[in-house]
């Protein structure tokens, strides 16, 4: 009886769009590379777009952007924790237009007139550089023009996982 309860409840879990066990979507995916941030789909007119990926939206914020870059495009990765992605103290979160990313946009906009400004947000709450190293190698073939990252205050906490979670061979991959 107990086993067909459960059943029913993975079942219904599933159907509401719940992810499985192996699309890891905590913070051991962040120092997995072979799980992408972004994975294409296909947008308006079959353009191919790329979506964050669904294992990884209980993390990160939900955006796209198109692939090939679009010409006179200003394409801008900003890499962060829980500041970049819109924690707000105590309260919740900030709504994505009042983020660092969406401020930057604005901010960029008038200094590149004619150009498309897209700032993409590569942040979510308590993540170190270690893990914003791993997404590096993934986010430039996405053609950025420009990186900013505003990262350190959770080192503290990344010594701790680091070693546990890291895939043995991005050690050897590192080239800073």
């Amino acid at each position: 009886m107990v086993g067909v309860l459960l059943l029913g409840m993975e079942l219904l879990l599933r159907l509401a769009g719940f992810t499985v066990a192996g699309d890891i979507n905590d913070t051991a995916a962040d120092y997995v590379a072979s799980i992408p941030l972004f994975v294409a789909v296909e947008g308006e007119g079959g353009a191919v777009v790329y979506r964050t990926n669904p294992a990884k939206r209980m993390r990160y914020r939900d955006q796209s952007f198109e692939m090939p870059k679009p010409e006179g495009t200003l394409r801008v990765f900003c890499l962060g924790g829980s500041s970049v992605w819109g924690m707000s103290g105590a309260g919740p979160p900030l709504p994505d237009d009042l983020t660092i990313p969406a401020r930057l946009a604005e901010a960029l906009a008038p200094l590149s007139p004619g150009r498309r400004v897209e700032v993409i947000s590569v942040a979510a709450p308590g993540l170190n550089s270690t893990q914003l190293a791993v997404r590096f190698p993934e986010l430039t073939g996405y053609a950025p023009d420009l990186f900013v990252f505003y990262t350190g205050h959770n080192e503290w906490a990344g010594n701790r996982w680091d070693a546990a979670y890291m895939e043995p061979s991005f050690l050897t991959r590192l080239r800073l």
